[in-house]
């Protein structure tokens, strides 16, 4: 499943690209790229989870349809 999904990664696929066809980045600096993105996504999540549930009524504000 994680080699499937790998193909949407766009931290992957930069990677892939600035080490392979460009030779810009070792393998360490690829592998680097990807712990910092998965920090952040964590660090969001977590963040996310700890906030309160927004107001049901709150669903329609701001919304121009």
């Amino acid at each position: 499943m994680v080699q499937v999904m790998r193909g949407d990664d766009n931290v992957f696929l930069i990677g892939e690209a600035l080490l392979e066809k460009e030779g810009v980045l070792e393998e360490e600096g690829v592998e680097q790229m990807e712990r910092s993105a998965r920090s952040r996504i964590e660090q969001a999540f977590e963040r996310a989870a700890s906030l309160p549930e927004p107001e049901p009524e709150s669903a329609l504000e701001d919304v121009y349809a």
